[in-house]
């Protein structure tokens, strides 16, 4: 960006769902968080490094109806980090429920999955992701 305001700032991919059809895609964003200084130049990476994590959720057993995993997002909180230090994730799910996240930097995360209007729970789980070759995903398996 030419230019921005200082202060704390936070930049991310923005993830859109179509009303009636959920996500077109499967896609994920790492959020970035610094401080721009006045007068200063910052230059972030905004990706390329870190491992994929791939995996499936699972459709918990007391629901009837099929869940509609084209409406969830995947969030990923960098556990135990104060909040200008931690990294983030967010990504979306395909219809049968895998997902995949790029560029997740290895170390510990809080898994969540959240709906925006429909009522499925998911706890929320700890993930971790090891040092390993960038281009080998980490398979979480699967997600109830």
């Amino acid at each position: 960006f030419p230019t921005v305001i200082a202060g704390e700032v936070q930049i991310h991919r923005r993830i859109l769902l179509l009303v009636n059809e959920g996500a077109q895609e499967v896609v994920s964003t790492r959020t970035l968080r610094f401080d721009v200084e006045p007068g200063k130049k910052v230059v972030q990476d905004l990706g390329g490094t870190g491992r994929p994590l791939v995996g499936k959720l699972q459709q918990p057993e007391t629901d009837a109806k099929p869940v509609p995993w084209r409406y969830a997002f995947i969030n990923l909180d960098q556990a135990g980090e104060e909040i200008e230090n931690r990294r983030g994730y967010w990504a979306t799910v395909e219809k049968d429920g895998t997902f995949r996240i790029v560029d997740v930097i290895p170390g510990s995360y809080s898994f969540q999955v959240r709906f925006n209007e429909h009522p499925i729970q998911i706890p929320p789980q700890l993930v971790v992701v090891p040092e390993g070759d960038e281009n080998e995903p980490v398979d979480v398996g699967v997600i109830k």
